[in-house]
């Protein structure tokens, strides 16, 4: 992953220096009510940012400035993103690229790369899009923007308003934001062609199945972000990455089931899904990052594997619903992040590493966190935890005691707890555990 992102990096980089090669003489106007820079060395001229364009525009295909001509063959990733009230738009044939800089009196400032771009963001009322037949870059198929060869979908206007699209099979990539914003779509059929999703569909408020594709290896940054009716999704078996609010603010989305091979779960990826109710963490994870599950309301229960080492700041903050939380012995308590049960009203937090104390724990760890919890850890730790938690802490002991003096009730299976006095998820398979007060063995 570090090695794309430097690749990209290094990408954006050149973009920029032979950009300010390009301009050393351009500028900046405005003609026919249009932001444009003009590059009077090649009589060319890139549609610049800021535009508030209102109902049909055709973007034209030249432009005079001071006697001169100028042809009009690119635009900026940012040229509409202020333009809430255009409905329709044609591109013409003239346009050869679309340009990730932006560009202004105060200098340059590099934007997103090839890989990523709807050049029409922001544009919330914009129905349809047409392409001059002779575009050699771009095609428009019922309003829709794609590639000339049709493998890429740019854009697919937030203003459409059909519940149901069908990606067509051709497409291989999807752009960042290529959804983004629109406000009916229900539900997006996506073809196995399917090899890279960007920031799709961020901000889809209707949103409420989408099929991802299962030769996808992860979800980008922001993928779901704010799809506030998304109920379910499938993640594909070969995702190794979930991507920094990939699921924030799905507040319809009551589970999901991520596949053993993920390996990071990024920053915020579920804060503010306040109808999930429990969340196993993949064992190959190893970092509960910060705010994963903040403002998860209704979430009752989280498995954490022995493996994860580091509980990040925020991790549970506001999960009013949380009732017990079980940290394996590979979490030492000093890498437990600060604010992280804020408003968290448990009954149990069970401490499990034995390691000593560093200068980063310290008051802030149980911060905003309801007292009536008891807090179960080392022993050689209680008076340490004590001095900053007001509530009751005891040894790690007497929580196993506890689980050996359970009563058992006959009308619902009680629990399973491991020799560790973990709890079980699921109904133990082979082993050794204690189940209704007494140790079993299941072979």
């Amino acid at each position: 992953m570090k090695n794309i992102n430097d690749l990209r990096l290094k990408l954006a980089t050149f973009i920029v220096c032979m950009f300010i090669w390009t301009i050393a003489n351009a500028h900046e106007v405005t003609i026919d009510g249009l932001n444009y820079f003009l590059f009077p060395d090649t009589h060319e001229a890139t549609l610049n940012h800021d535009n508030e364009c209102q109902g049909e525009l055709v973007i034209p295909s030249e432009v005079s400035y001071n006697g001169e001509t100028y042809i009009v063959n690119g635009i900026s990733v940012i040229a509409f993103k202020k333009s809430q009230e255009l409905t329709k738009v044609r591109i013409p044939k003239t346009i050869d690229h679309v340009e990730h800089i932006r560009l202004s009196d105060a200098g340059l400032v590099a934007l997103t790369p090839d890989y990523d771009m709807n050049p029409f963001a922001g544009a919330t009322a914009l129905e349809c899009i047409e392409v001059d037949e002779d575009s050699p870059i771009f095609k428009a198929v019922d309003g829709v923007l794609f590639s000339k060869d049709g493998t890429r979908l740019y854009c697919y206007p937030q203003g459409i308003k059909a519940e149901k699209y069908i990606v067509p099979e051709c497409v291989t990539w999807v752009g960042a934001a290529a959804f983004g914003g629109n406000k009916y779509l229900v539900m997006v059929e996506l073809p196995s062609t399917i090899e890279k999703l960007y920031t799709t569909f961020e901000g889809c408020s209707k949103l409420e199945n989408v099929n991802l594709p299962d030769n996808m290896r992860s979800l980008d940054v922001n993928m779901f972000r704010g799809c506030s009716s998304l109920k379910t999704v499938y993640i594909p078996s070969g995702v190794t990455i979930i991507g920094s609010y990939a699921f924030w603010g799905c507040s319809s989305l009551e589970s999901i089931v991520l596949p053993e091979n993920v390996i990071e779960i990024g920053s915020l990826a579920f804060c503010n899904c306040t109808s999930l109710e429990e969340f196993a963490i993949p064992s190959s994870v190893n970092i509960i990052s910060d705010g994963m599950f903040m403002g998860c309301s209704s979430l009752k229960r989280v498995t954490i594997p022995e493996g994860v080492s580091i509980v990040g700041m925020e991790a549970f903050a506001d999960c009013t619903s949380l009732m017990e939380l079980d940290l394996p012995a590979s979490i030492d308590i000093n890498d437990i992040g600060a604010y992280v049960f804020r408003e968290c009203k448990l009954n149990n937090l069970i401490i499990r590493g034995d390691k000593g104390f560093y200068a980063n724990f310290n008051k802030y760890t149980f911060e905003g966190m309801d007292t009536s919890a008891t807090i179960y850890c080392c022993a050689s730790l209680v008076e340490k935890v004590k001095e900053l938690y007001g509530g009751v802490v005891l040894p790690l002991e007497q929580y196993l005691s506890g689980i050996r003096s359970m009563q058992y009730s006959s009308d619902k299976p009680s629990a399973a707890y491991d020799l560790q006095g973990r709890r079980l998820s699921g109904q133990p398979t082979k082993g050794i555990y204690i189940q209704n007060g007494k140790k079993i063995v299941i072979k």
